[in-house]
């Protein structure tokens, strides 16, 4: 870990805002908690059913994407992804009536350890009655995860109908908040987000962001 921002606060508690997080991976930032922690707050107040989803956003290891474009693969997916939800929310639109359309929330960090290339940690958040899993992983398919391979494929440079090589699905990868009890789950498992022991500090790059709505 590069540690040469005096902005980073480490922060070891056991809970943050009367939330579990882990203590497993050493000290986290109390920032990037913090921003973590107000985007799924934003995102519960506004759809009392929401959907968790965690996943990591990976770059091709044989160079051909530089830093300079690999800098700005994260904004370009978030783009491309909130056109991909904004298409998804059209189609449940009938008669010019809004049903069930979803908000777009998101936390991301950048993380590099042994790898050649970097990697993004990505957090998206909807309205579980708009979204209410990945569906199959195949390719082809009209479910999310295929909107979110799109919108990687189009950030990396490659054509949208590519497969899923650079996008990795963890197990438990999604969760169903409609309590404090699945907030504190998903803040708990979103945690690892916030360790500092992978993180580059950087005043070239940002190591993480969050939406702003």
């Amino acid at each position: 870990m590069n540690t040469n921002n005096a902005n980073i606060i480490p922060f070891n508690q056991p809970l943050f805002l009367g939330s579990p997080v882990m203590t497993n991976q050493g000290d986290l930032s109390l920032g990037y908690l913090e921003g973590l922690h107000s985007t799924l707050v934003k995102a519960t107040n506004a759809h009392s059913r929401t959907l968790g989803i965690r996943f990591e956003l990976l770059f091709p290891q044989d160079g051909i994407i530089n830093e300079e474009r690999i800098d700005g693969c994260i904004s370009k997916f978030v783009e491309a992804l909130k056109y991909q939800i904004k298409v998804a929310n059209s189609k449940c639109m009938p008669c010019g009536r809004p049903v069930h359309a979803s908000d777009v929330r998101y936390v991301w960090v950048r993380e590099q350890d042994s790898s050649v290339s970097p990697h993004y940690h990505f957090l998206l958040l909807l309205n579980r009655d708009a979204f209410h899993t990945l569906g199959k992983f195949e390719v082809g398919r009209d479910n999310l995860f295929n909107r979110i391979r799109k919108a990687w494929n189009t950030a990396l440079g490659l054509m949208p109908q590519m497969d899923y090589q650079y996008i990795y699905i963890p197990q438990n990868s999604t969760y169903h908040v409609n309590d404090s009890s699945g907030f504190s789950d998903l803040f708990y498992r979103a945690s690892y987000l916030c360790k500092l022991r992978t993180k580059h500090l950087s005043k070239h790059h940002d190591s993480f962001g969050s939406s702003r709505i």
